[in-house]
């Protein structure tokens, strides 16, 4: 079922700040998080996006979202073209704080070439977190010069996200999304290890991200100094 999610972690086993700077602006719009930090040159194998983990803070608001993925002209595999946006089904949110996992749109994804956001209908989501600003560390160091949160009001829907456009941003915000990939070997759509059960080159293994994107792009550049 499209809406189906499974709590995977209560918020006792969170560490999260609380607050007003986690939730989501009150009505329907659109929010990316958005990086503006340098990328390495290496990338990784894209593999197949099966589904997405959400943190759910306390003080939220339960509420219809759907997931959307956004591709950039960088885009590094034929499927889909670039400059795309894929959106998901709409699930209820729960406002209940906890570690949730949804469905997602099955694409396949390069952390240097896809945005992940969501388009809420209510709002007042706390999923959200606020890194402290530290323009101490330099420009290309400093969270709320690398990263984002973009609001955009009305909601983008599939329209590609413009900066220009942009209602509101939360510098230094980050949507509180981690996606989930697994191999797609015979590229039909279907994750090897979860999914496909005919598949006969299929692996054994899934490989979950257990780090943002953000998190993920700000490692890999520090050791490619």
């Amino acid at each position: 079922m499209a809406g189906a999610h499974v709590l995977i972690a209560p918020l006792a086993t969170l560490a999260f700040a609380q607050g007003p700077e986690t939730l989501t602006p009150p009505g329907p719009a659109t929010l990316y998080s958005d990086w503006h930090g340098a990328q390495t040159l290496e990338g990784e194998h894209p593999e197949l996006l099966t589904g997405l983990r959400v943190t759910v803070l306390p003080g939220s608001q339960a509420g219809r979202v759907r997931f959307v993925v956004a591709h950039s002209a960088e885009q590094t595999t034929p499927e889909p073209p670039p400059r795309a946006v894929d959106v998901g089904a709409w699930v209820q949110l729960p406002a209940e704080p906890g570690t949730y996992v949804f469905p997602a749109p099955h694409v396949f994804a390069d952390y240097r070439s896809v945005t992940y956001g969501i388009e809420q209908e209510t709002g007042g989501h706390a999923i959200l977190s606020q890194t402290r600003c530290a323009p101490e560390q330099g420009e290309d160091a400093d969270p709320c010069s690398i990263q984002s949160v973009d609001v955009y009001a009305p909601p983008l829907g599939a329209a590609f996200p413009d900066r220009r456009l942009v209602a509101d941003t939360r510098r230094g915000g980050q949507l509180l999304l981690d996606p989930l990939t697994e191999p797609d070997a015979d590229r039909d759509g279907a994750g090897d290890a979860t999914e496909d059960r005919t598949n006969l080159r299929a692996t054994a293994t899934t490989r979950i991200l257990t780090t943002s994107p953000a998190v993920r792009r700000r490692d890999r550049a520090s050791r490619g100094r």
